[in-house]
């Protein structure tokens, strides 16, 4: 494989992690869709974590600030997940096609990944918003 042809791969590859990242976070996960039982399961999953310590406010607000730093590469940020979901299928990809895996045009795949998937985010707010 040319020089050219693995920067085109990761192109494609950050391209469609990021249309991938935009339509789980802001279509797949909503209310009354295809993922909402996962949505759904982590919010529980959220609050039982933070019910459990209701009489100190400190504390809840403590565990509601980790909680929610572990909730948003999961599912509410399309930054995060296009970022993961370029990174991990690079890997994938170098690691099943390729000969060996090169570390930075996997890191490469992540950043294109998240510049992609914040780009696909705007145009899908500004020419297709959704009903909220």
């Amino acid at each position: 494989m040319t020089a050219y042809q693995i920067l085109l791969q990761c192109l494609l590859l950050a391209v469609s992690a990021g249309i991938a990242a935009t339509t789980y976070v802001n279509i797949l996960t909503a209310p009354g869709q295809v993922l909402d039982f996962w949505a759904r399961f982590l919010y529980r999953l959220q609050e039982t974590f933070v019910g459990a310590v209701r009489d100190d406010p400190e504390r809840v607000q403590r565990r509601h600030r980790f909680s929610d730093t572990l909730l948003k590469p999961l599912l509410t940020c399309v930054y995060c997940v296009g970022g993961q979901l370029g990174f991990w299928l690079s890997i994938y990809v170098q690691n099943s096609y390729g000969t060996r895996i090169n570390l930075a045009l996997c890191l490469l795949t992540a950043v294109l990944s998240v510049y992609m998937g914040g780009l696909f985010q705007y145009i899908q707010k500004k020419l297709f918003p959704l009903d909220d």
